[in-house]
């Protein structure tokens, strides 16, 4: 680089990237007055933009999350100096990434930058009756700051359909400011909400650095004896807090506070505050703070000594800090025996106060002050810690149980605290919903709070829960860490069934023992299709009930057939039972289809077992060639021989007044009547029986004439 080169570009010369230079146009745009948006929108590329889930500080702002994210995404996407990133990329983008869209300004600087953005816009929505409070922040990632931080009050939707308007607004005017600063602006940022607090020969002062300000050295305190000035340096202080004692009685003073850098350079000056030093009212005596679901519970009494103010008494303010020493934040302005905001008064002057809408287990230093009717407070009052309620820990979820889940976890004792909500969801980050409310004095022996879920759960299904505790008003903590818990699959499904062919007017069935524990017994269900419907023949009690014997019975309904019922249990030998005593029976020579379940402590039941047929035992045929001759007063019957291998004997029947009758057993295939007289005829039929005593049809009857 030559010397013409350093002189026309020494930033580029100094390793720092040459500072941008707006066109001659929008200049003179910006100097018509022109609002910014429109002449950044008509001259520079688009922004490119994403917007992030705006989260809920409480359960009441559930769904105005959603509501102000989309109308802001729409907001912007309407504004021609927005590219705003597409949801669904986002959100595959952090997936497929494990990042999450948290607020905090490492991990929006981190993801801005690898998706190529220039702007992220983030925030969070809270609820309390009708009144909405949105925080927003908008981070100019390559800056790697802030470049807007706000908070907006809005009453009801129409309201904050209003305020959501106006926050587009803002944010395209924002970023237009920052996209078109100079770049020899000062290095560090000037303090912002500069607080007094008027006193009695002192006065005190705080600050805060803007949001993202980094590389701060100090700070330098100015004071004036008029708004215009002169001011001079008072003050070099290392904390952002300063107390001027060099002050005369009944005058009023005013004050601006710049910082510097830890590199050198100073901030711009902050807005000039005034305070008085005037007599203030004695401070009031501080005694206790109790613990409350998001907020503190203090309790204090006006200061006992008589004090030279000539003033009339107005109330208190209420600071609190993170660090003992301080600085100390105006956080409430509790008026005189004012019941509302959040406080009230009980007893001769003492005054009882939460302090609300902090986060759980929360631990802050509170100081107050009382003030006058001219707003001039007293010293601090001594300082005290409180804490918030921590939100439930240690939750326990027993899993493996059967359509039930128990829950536990450890209370958290105060009397504030009334009870505790559980709520469960069917996926890790799905919406969880209220499904029971427990007392706070339901506790178990080991002092833990305890609970069943068994509303609808299924098997095999996992379930998750979160627990808060609750007050007075239903004001909750933020849920606990998540729980999760897997409900017990239904029992397996009968293996190893069987069923037995070929006997009498029965069927007799076996199967393995199922190696669950839980099983508590079997049904066993009958078609006469394979493809059904089947009806349950019986309910076997025991894990070792495996086998019965089915002659036709059908159990109805849900009604259980006991041990008597069916003789007895079968252990797991598999022997097959009579199941005597049941109304109706098998019908021979007939296919039947079974399949067997078991079932739990809860009767759950489970799958099916594959299905088995059989065939119960037909009868014989009817015996052929039946024939009878008579001769002399005897009758010669006579008949071939059955065809199954196992016939044990013939019936013979003859006619007789009351139908057929029978009158012989023969082994063999022939028999002989006597005495038939001559003329007379009688008629005669005969069956089959087997060794099961199963009996054949008839034959067709013959009549046999004596001559």
């Amino acid at each position: 680089m030559n010397e013409t080169q350093r002189i026309n570009d020494p930033e580029r010369f100094q390793g720092r990237p040459p500072r941008r230079r707006l066109p001659w146009l929008l200049l003179a745009l910006l100097l018509l007055g022109m609002p910014v948006g429109m002449v950044w929108a008509q001259s520079l590329p688009p922004v490119k933009t994403a917007v992030f889930n705006f989260s809920v500080r409480n359960l009441e702002a559930s769904g105005y999350g959603t509501t102000v994210t989309n109308t802001l995404v729409a907001n912007l996407k309407n504004r021609r100096e927005f590219s705003v990133l597409d949801r669904k990329e986002l959100e595959n983008f952090l997936a497929l990434n494990d990042l999450q869209q948290e607020e905090n300004l490492d991990n929006v600087v981190l993801i801005g930058t690898r998706l190529g953005l220039n702007v992220i816009v983030t925030g969070s929505v809270e609820r309390s009756a009708t009144m909405l409070t949105i925080r927003c922040k908008v981070v100019q990632v390559e800056q790697k700051k802030p470049v807007l931080d706000v908070r907006l009050t809005a009453f009801g939707d129409a309201g904050l359909a209003m305020e959501l308007r106006n926050l587009g607004d803002m944010i395209a005017r924002a970023v237009a400011e920052a996209t078109q600063a100079r770049e020899d602006a000062p290095s560090v940022r000037g303090p912002v909400n500069v607080q007094k607090k008027s006193g009695n020969m002192k006065i005190y002062l705080s600050w805060e650095n803007p949001p993202g300000t980094t590389g701060i050295a100090g700070w330098e305190v100015f004071r004036g004896s008029s708004a215009a000035g002169p001011f001079a340096r008072i003050a070099q202080v290392n904390r952002s807090e300063y107390w001027d004692q060099a002050v005369e009685r009944n005058r009023t003073y005013h004050y601006k506070v710049r910082s510097f850098g830890t590199r050198g350079g100073y901030s711009e000056f902050s807005a000039v505050v005034a305070a008085e030093s005037a007599p203030t009212p004695n401070p009031p005596v501080i005694l206790r703070t109790d613990s409350r679901v998001r907020g503190v519970q203090l309790t204090w009494l006006p200061s006992p000594a008589a004090g030279d103010d000539p003033l009339k008494f107005k109330g208190y303010k209420l600071y609190r800090a993170k660090d003992e020493d301080g600085p100390y934040r105006e956080v409430r302005d509790v008026a005189d025996r004012d019941p509302g905001q959040g406080g009230n008064t009980a007893g001769a002057g003492r005054v009882i106060f939460v302090d609300t809408g902090i986060g759980d287990g929360e631990r802050f230093f509170y100081r107050v002050t009382a003030y006058n009717e001219k707003g001039l407070e007293s010293d601090f009052s001594r300082a005290l810690a409180g804490s918030s309620l921590p939100r439930v820990g240690d939750v326990r979820a027993t899993g493996e149980r059967i359509r039930e889940v128990p829950l536990s976890w450890k209370p958290v004792d105060s009397p504030f605290v009334h009870g505790y909500h559980l709520y469960r969801s069917d996926k890790p980050e799905g919406t969880y919903a209220r499904i029971l409310l427990i007392q706070a004095d339901v506790r178990g022996a080991d002092g833990r709070i305890a609970t069943v879920d068994r509303e609808g759960l299924g098997d095999k299904k996992t379930w998750y829960y979160r627990v808060t505790a609750f007050e007075e008003g239903d004001i909750e903590t933020t849920p606990s860490d998540t729980v999760s818990a897997v409900t017990r699959d239904k029992p397996p499904v009968p293996q190893g069934v069987r069923a037995e062919g070929g006997r009498v007017k029965r069927v007799p069935l076996t199967w393995q023992e199922s190696p669950r524990e839980d099983v508590r017994g079997y049904r066993v269900y009958r078609a006469a299709k394979p493809e059904g419907p089947f009806e349950p023949i019986a309910r076997l009690e025991g894990r070792a009930s495996v086998g019965m014997a089915d002659q036709g019975g059908v159990l109805g309904g849900e009604t259980a057939l006991g041990r008597g019922v069916l003789g007895g249990a079968l252990q797991s030998g598999g022997t097959a039972l009579g199941l005597g005593g049941l109304v109706g029976g098998l019908q021979d020579g007939t296919e039947y289809f079974y399949r067997v379940a078991s079932f739990n402590e809860k009767d759950v039941e489970s799958e099916p077992s594959p299905v088995v047929a059989t065939r119960t035992k037909a009868r014989p045929k009817a015996p052929a060639g039946f024939r009878g001759e008579a001769s002399g007063g005897r009758v010669l019957l006579t008949w071939q021989a059955g065809m199954e291998p196992d016939i044990r004997e013939y019936h013979l029947y003859e006619q007789g007044l009351f139908g057929l009758e029978k009158i012989a057993s023969v082994s063999g295939t022939s028999h002989t009547l006597e005495g038939l007289a001559k003329g007379k005829s009688r008629m005669f039929s005969i069956r089959v029986v087997d060794r099961d005593g199963l009996e054949s049809d008839p034959s067709p009857e013959i009549t046999v004439t004596a001559q």
